[in-house]
């Protein structure tokens, strides 16, 4: 899989995370509302889609940030270790003696 790709679905799935325990809040919020009050709190939430879309887009790069600092620090520091690292075996070409791998790391 390629970094690109597993990237976008690390994002994919914090925010798609963030968006199913937000609408679980909202809907508890409006579970036992009386019918005037639902009826209130749905013309609110209406009036206020454009700033609740700029929000979610707000969330998306907020997403994005928070999976690039985590494959930042912690993932891709192990992945260039072991990119940059190579084995070397040191020894004689006969099967008498023993071998040895020697890890040599380039910075």
């Amino acid at each position: 899989m390629s970094g690109r790709r597993n990237f976008a679905l690390w994002v994919a799935a914090l925010y798609g995370a963030v968006l199913i325990v937000l609408l679980c809040a909202a809907a508890l919020l409006g579970a036992g509302l009386p019918a005037e009050h639902a009826a209130a709190l749905g013309a609110a939430l209406e009036g206020r889609s454009g700033a609740l879309a700029l929000g979610a887009l707000v969330l998306l790069f907020v997403c994005a940030g928070a999976v690039r600092w985590f494959f930042g620090a912690y993932v891709m520091p192990p992945r260039a270790l072991n990119a940059a690292s190579m084995l070397i075996q040191r020894g004689s070409s006969t099967a008498a003696k023993s071998s040895r791998i020697v890890f040599v790391t380039c910075s």
